[in-house]
Parts: structure tokens; C-alpha cells; sequence
């Protein structure tokens, strides 16, 4: 329906602006992720340890799921 694909559309706008406010370590590895890139790849990519990866990618997570929460209020 209309109202769906207009509450899809607000929802990758939101989505969008989580990820630009992010700062710039941990929206790399989201962006990396996001195009598919692996965890050796986004590790290699960044010269950043796997440890560094995954709680930079953590923290990323943690901070969009509040973002988004705060949008579907």
C-alpha cells in the first residue's frame, strides 16, 4: 500500500541519518557491512584488529537500535 511504502521510505531516511550521526570509526564498519564486505575484509580494509571490529560494529549497532527506537515512538 501507499502508507507502507511512505513508512518504508521515512524508516531508510531514518536509518540514513543514524548512520551519517555515527562517528567515523564505527560508521565505516557499518558502511562496510553494509555493501557486503566480511569480517577479514572490513578488518583488512580498516588495518583494525578483529577485536576492534567487533565492538566497533557493537557499538555501532547499539547506537542505531537506539536511534531507530526513538523514531518509532
Amino acid at each position: 500500500t501507499a502508507e507502507r511504502t511512505v513508512l518504508q521510505k521515512e524508516r531508510s531516511r531514518a536509518l540514513k541519518v543514524a548512520i551519517e550521526a555515527l562517528p567515523a570509526t564505527q560508521r565505516s564498519v557499518v558502511v562496510l557491512e553494509l555493501h557486503g564486505c566480511g569480517p577479514a575484509q572490513t578488518r583488512d580494509t580498516l588495518r583494525i584488529t578483529d577485536l576492534a571490529r567487533r565492538v566497533r560494529l557493537s557499538r555501532a549497532r547499539s547506537r542505531l537500535r537506539e536511534h531507530m527506537v526513538r523514531f518509532a515512538a
